[in-house]
């Protein structure tokens, strides 16, 4: 069996694998994607029934792609309340503030996953091989040789990690981590509600950790007494969510109510009920020889402020930046340089996430007396300081600084 040359290698056909791979052929770049799971299991509707929160900073990008559709906006995000428990007070972001179209959009991961593999199977550049994994590496002079499970040979000139927080790829590299796990469960799910949602997605901070409400499309073809839906992202401390997760579907639904508010009028839950425990892991290093990771096999964060896909997409498109800067000048696309410079490029970005969602999970996931009207009146305070404000909403849409420029300037 002859080998496989190529300019880049991916591990990993999940969101940020597929992202990072047509990234990087947009560059001229050649492509191997591979995946343990068959292209039957990856294009399985139900394998993956969760829904991703984009920023506007991602759509542009997924929109450049080829990957965005129109009818996703259904589940536009047009405004965020963010409220500390009962409190009177809250922070409000208005979508039209800022003129930059909506503030993000919530779409089935199905739905984002069978978008981006129609791209890829129309891409040229890229070569998907599912039903196989790499089983060892071997750093050479210009290139790293990969040995997949099913005994095929890859030689690349850089391996990209996008195999998510357990990340094979990481581990093969001797890349250590961190990890502290948070004693809290997200439960997942999607609720049917009474009145419309109108666009709007609501986080509750409860003490046992964020509540949070996101829009969905209209459903009229559900069994569910009401077409209106939204994505249900519920944080629990484990003894309470494994009691949760335990319940028939009708007690469920009671406890879920209670959480819910009556803002939507009647709620029930549809579909399936999935959880997740959480940690926040970061890699030691995003680089190693002619290695790169993306996504969550660099940092999972806590999904507090639903922004782990995003900071990935942005991982990859630096890196597509980068490499495809140097592939146009003939030059070595994983020379240490490169990739030294694709680390400190993501630095800032990551590191401010990472310390956002840690301490926000820990500031408003307790009691201690007195907090609570010391966060209520920040969240009030930062309601009403428009400089303040502005910047938090540019950050959260990917839309600041380095992320602007990677997301481009087409409002979607």
């Amino acid at each position: 069996m002859a080998d496989l040359n190529t300019d880049i290698l991916v591990a990993g056909a999940g969101l940020n694998g597929l992202a990072v791979a047509l990234l990087l052929a947009e560059t001229g770049a050649s492509v191997i994607i591979v995946d343990p799971l068959s292209e039957k299991q990856l294009s399985d509707p139900n394998r993956d029934w969760r829904t991703t929160a984009i920023a506007q900073g991602s759509m542009r990008i997924l929109d450049r792609l080829g990957v965005w559709q129109t009818d996703w906006l259904g589940g536009a995000i047009r405004e965020i309340r963010i409220i500390d428990r009962d409190s009177p007070f809250y922070l409000h972001y208005p979508g039209d503030w800022l003129n930059e179209g909506a503030l993000g959009c919530v779409v089935p991961n199905s739905s984002l996953w069978n978008s981006k593999f129609e791209v890829v199977s129309a891409t040229p550049r890229i070569k998907l091989i599912s039903g196989t994994s790499i089983s060892s590496t071997e750093q050479l002079t210009s290139t790293v040789r990969a040995e997949l499970s099913d005994s095929q040979i890859v030689n690349a000139r850089l391996l990209v990690g996008a195999d998510g927080r357990g990340s094979p790829t990481r581990q093969r590299a001797g890349i250590k981590e961190r990890r502290s796990d948070y004693g809290q469960i997200s439960i997942v799910t999607t609720a049917a509600h009474q009145f419309p949602h109108g666009n709007s997605a609501h986080e509750r901070f409860m003490a046992s950790g964020p509540f949070a409400i996101l829009p969905l499309p209209d459903n009229q073809d559900s069994d569910a007494p009401w077409p209106h839906q939204s994505s249900v992202v519920w944080t629990e401390g484990n003894l309470q969510a494994a009691r949760l997760l335990e319940l028939e579907r009708e007690s469920f639904d009671r406890e879920l109510a209670i959480r819910f508010g009556d803002q939507f009028g009647h709620v029930c839950s549809v579909g399936p009920v999935g959880s997740f425990p959480l940690a926040l892991v970061t890699a030691e290093k995003m680089i190693g020889p002619r290695l790169a990771l993306v996504g969550d096999a660099a940092r999972a964060i806590h999904p507090i402020a639903g922004q782990g896909f995003n900071l990935g997409l942005r991982d990859s498109a630096e890196l597509a930046m980068r490499v495809g800067e140097r592939l146009e000048l003939g030059l070595d696309p994983a020379s240490p340089d490169i990739l030294s410079a694709y680390q400190a490029a993501r630095f800032m970005d990551a590191a401010g996430l990472v310390t956002a969602t840690d301490s926000l999970n820990k500031l408003f996931s307790n009691s201690l007396p007195g907090l609570t009207l010391v966060r209520s009146l920040g969240l009030a305070a930062v309601d009403k300081a428009p400089p303040m404000k502005r910047l938090l909403m540019k950050h959260a849409m990917g839309l600041a600084g380095q992320s602007a420029a990677l997301a481009g300037t087409k409002a979607v």
